[in-house]
């Protein structure tokens, strides 16, 4: 059965119950007809006998028969065309019986005191009979109707039903197996069709996709729903290539420069400030892979859902006030003044952690980009149901065509000035995938040589309170 194709295991279920139905409805139609045949024949016989019982005068112990009608029927003088026979019979003789029973005599059992029906034989052939007890005014048995009729043509009708359902039944059932067999079949074509074209996408062809069939039926959606799994597993498959292409470029280039500094002190003895030069250079590699190392765990970790999103309620100033903290030495180094303008303070309820990554990267970013001597500008305010941040610098911009490109992984728009700064191209990726788990719209503007600006509207719910 395990080894069995689908369309046959359907057949076969198929046919399984289909043969027990057609069992109880051919052992219902059976029971039907001996039922009414063998009724019908009950209620000629009581009525021949009760019309035999009224010709009947019962005296002390003895019968008399005092209407001769119903002995003048032809049926009960034949014996070849639809024969009756009848008999009247005391417990010590027969009164009379039919002229169609010859020598013979139905077969009387005394001791029986209700109306009883029995099978029997006359001349070997079998017969149908009712025993009717006559009794007098006290209720005293005196004595018995006996009424018969041949069974040879109710046993043959009995005996063709039975013959016909016995060879019909097999037959059905053979036919019907070649028949689902071949509907079903049919039926999963379309399904044989699917598996044969899903076979055919492999890791170098899952560009394939499967042809939706012209029905809109469950299949049609089952084909649609595969497309779209084949669709995100490509989206993924060419993310993960790209990231794992870009993540080896960019830990390859300090990688590289750690190996040369390592392979010209090592050359020849060198003095002491050459040495300590050369460690500074390395120290520098080190946290450039280092904070490239951290960003890439960063991502990892909520691309694969493992960082939970814990929703708090806090002061928008007061994060923001905390990254000004935390970035105060870099700000000092460029001599950068962060411009703090706030129309009010905002409650808002997120996740402190990734807002706090959020704000921290635009920052940070826009101190590297940013000249020396000159403004950063962080403003906060309220448009409608959301909480805006907007953080601008006077940097030299970017160019407008880059804009919807500055949140891919690794993209940096001036590729000159990033090696300058020392930028990996994640932190706007990290900001990007943040603000999409928070539900913070956020928006770019900038043009070139003007500066750069980050707009982050964040939702206020029932829960966030302004003050």
């Amino acid at each position: 059965m395990k080894n069995l194709s689908f369309n046959r295991r359907v057949a076969l279920n198929f046919m399984g119950a289909t043969a027990i139905m057609m069992l109880l409805i051919y052992l219902t139609i059976y029971a039907v007809v001996y039922r009414t045949v063998y009724n019908h024949m009950n209620n000629d016989l009581l009525a021949e006998a009760r019309e035999l019982r009224e010709g009947l005068t019962v005296q002390n112990d003895s019968l008399f028969i005092t209407s001769q009608r119903e002995w003048r029927e032809p049926e009960h003088g034949l014996l070849e065309i639809n024969p009756i026979f009848i008999q009247v019979s005391r417990p010590h003789g027969l009164v009379k019986k039919s002229p169609n029973l010859g020598q013979d005599k139905l077969y009387v059992r005394p001791s029986l005191t209700e109306i009883r029906y029995f099978k029997d034989t006359i001349k070997s052939k079998p017969i149908y009979q009712l025993q009717f007890p006559v009794t007098d005014a006290s209720g005293q048995k005196k004595g018995d109707i006996l009424v018969a009729v041949p069974l040879k043509d109710t046993q043959m009708v009995l005996v063709n039903l039975r013959t016909v359902l016995i060879l019909s039944f097999p037959i059905i059932i053979v036919l019907l197996f070649f028949i689902t067999n071949y509907i079903a079949g049919r039926s999963i074509a379309p399904v044989n069709n699917l598996m044969r074209e899903a076979g055919n996408i492999t890791g170098k062809n899952y560009t394939h996709r499967l042809p939706l069939p012209k029905r809109k039926d469950e299949l049609y959606y089952l084909t649609k729903s595969i497309n779209d799994l084949i669709a995100r597993l490509q989206e993924a498959i060419q993310r993960e290539k790209q990231f794992t292409s870009d993540a080896s470029h960019e830990l390859r280039t300090p990688l590289s420069s750690m190996k040369g500094v390592l392979e010209v002190a090592l050359r020849k003895s060198r003095n002491q400030e050459y040495y300590h030069d050369k460690l500074y250079i390395l120290l520098d590699e080190v946290n450039k892979m280092s904070t490239l190392s951290e960003q890439l765990l960063w991502l990892a970790r909520y691309e694969q859902g493992n960082q939970n999103i814990k929703q708090e309620k806090f002061s928008l100033l007061e994060i923001l006030h905390q990254q000004y903290e935390l970035l105060e030495d870099e700000l000092h180094k460029k001599s950068l003044y962060l411009n703090l303008e706030f129309c009010k303070d905002i409650d808002i309820m997120t996740d402190w952690m990734m807002l706090n990554r959020i704000i921290q990267n635009i920052l940070t970013n826009a101190i590297k980009f940013s000249p020396e001597n000159t403004e950063i500008t962080v403003k906060t305010f309220t448009k409608e149901k959301h909480a805006a941040i907007e953080i601008s610098d006077h940097g030299d911009g970017i160019d407008p065509q880059e804009l919807d490109k500055i949140f891919d992984r690794f993209y940096q728009a001036d590729n000159s000035r990033s090696a300058q700064t020392g930028g990996s191209g994640l932190g706007l990726s990290i900001v990007k995938r943040f603000t999409d788990l928070l539900g913070i719209a956020i928006q770019a503007k900038s043009r070139k040589g003007e500066g750069t600006s980050f707009i982050l509207e964040i939702p206020l719910t029932d829960q966030a309170s302004r003050i």
